[in-house]
């Protein structure tokens, strides 16, 4: 090819400005595929600081550095903060988003959690379909819960 040197210099900008286009663009795709990749999907926020956690028929709540609970339901404060513990982000890494939207069953049971900074308490609700448990999280998303993930979740 027989180009100008005027020529040649705008072959070489297009091609840079062609290198540039493509590394910026593959940087950001891998950016995005690494952010979603990493999200866990959790019950609560990530920082979140739980103060009380009220089931059903009980009330557990953080004195200091420890817990306890109202009416006593046989747990210790050590395995209240396992228990505590769990619905942190940290213990439940496994955790899938259910199909489907939010579903109509017989058995549902609400939870309300209050979060250190936050004026109103979350409030979580346990579905048994016949798939599995589900558990919407602080963001309105089913997640498909484990029997094993439940048991770490709730007293026994």
């Amino acid at each position: 090819m027989k180009l100008t040197r005027k020529g040649w210099n705008n072959v070489l900008i297009f091609a840079v400005l062609a290198m540039i286009f493509i590394f910026n663009f593959s940087h950001k795709q891998t950016l995005n595929n690494e952010r979603i990749s990493s999200a866990k999907l959790t019950l609560l926020p990530k920082q979140a600081m739980v103060l009380t956690f009220q089931g059903p028929d009980y009330v557990v709540e953080r004195i200091g550095h420890s817990w306890r609970s109202r009416p006593d339901i046989g747990l210790g404060p050590e395995q209240l903060a396992q228990m505590m513990q769990a619905w942190s982000h940290h213990e439940l890494a496994k955790l899938q988003l259910a199909d489907g939207e939010l579903p109509v069953s017989q058995y549902s049971q609400q939870y309300q959690v209050w979060l250190a900074g936050v004026a109103e308490p979350l409030t979580l609700t346990l579905y048994q379909l016949d798939s599995g448990l589900v558990m919407t999280n602080w963001q309105g998303q089913l997640l498909r819960l484990e029997e094993e993930q439940l048991h770490k979740l709730l007293p026994k």
